[in-house]
């Protein structure tokens, strides 16, 4: 029994080892040849700012218009297509701090999700939208809605205002999506 395996074996070693022969080989120096040109990508850096808060960037959207914006430990900042500087939004100092998440709804409005709760940007005004306890670390935009998320509890918005609803969540959220028929995946 040994032997019929240990033949079985070199015979499936030799069939290989005779099956590689007649396969082509694979030469980089075949596809390019010096001072051809090619395509390579490059990374270009635009650090927000001079800080450890600044820098430590949390969550990115992009609007229609190719702005960035960024939620930071420093607070909420945004970079306009073509520049290379991050603005910081202009929070009043009361509600100045740390910004966990930023999301873009379908009608172009930035919500963002900071330590004192939900805030807009619409026509480039920035308003605390009223009735979310902070901080709000999700926001998920949806057909029905927008959705905040914190350790606080779960709030829907269909207009000015969140309204608290009664979902048992982790008090560390870090993610939800809709199933659009007011479910939520979190």
């Amino acid at each position: 029994m040994r032997i019929f395996t240990f033949l079985i074996f070199v015979l499936f070693f030799l069939k290989g080892a005779y099956s590689q022969k007649g396969s082509q080989s694979f030469s980089v120096n075949k596809l390019y040849k010096a001072g051809d040109k090619f395509l390579q990508e490059y990374h270009e850096g635009y650090p927000v700012g001079k800080t450890a808060a600044e820098n430590n960037v949390r969550s990115i959207a992009v609007d229609k218009s190719s702005a960035i914006y960024i939620a930071t430990a420093a607070g909420a900042f945004k970079k306009n297509e073509g520049e290379t500087t991050w603005n910081l939004l202009p929070f009043s100092d009361t509600d100045k701090g740390p910004a966990y998440v930023v999301a873009v709804d379908i009608n172009g409005v930035i919500w963002i999700g900071t330590w004192k709760g939900v805030f807009k940007l619409q026509n480039n005004l920035l308003q605390q939208v009223p009735g979310t306890s902070g901080p709000v670390s999700v926001i998920c935009t949806s057909k029905e809605g927008v959705y905040a998320l914190g350790p606080e509890g779960v709030w829907i918005s269909t207009g000015n205002e969140f309204v608290k609803r009664d979902y048992a969540i982790a008090r560390s959220v870090r993610g939800a999506v809709s199933d659009g028929k007011e479910g939520l995946w979190v």
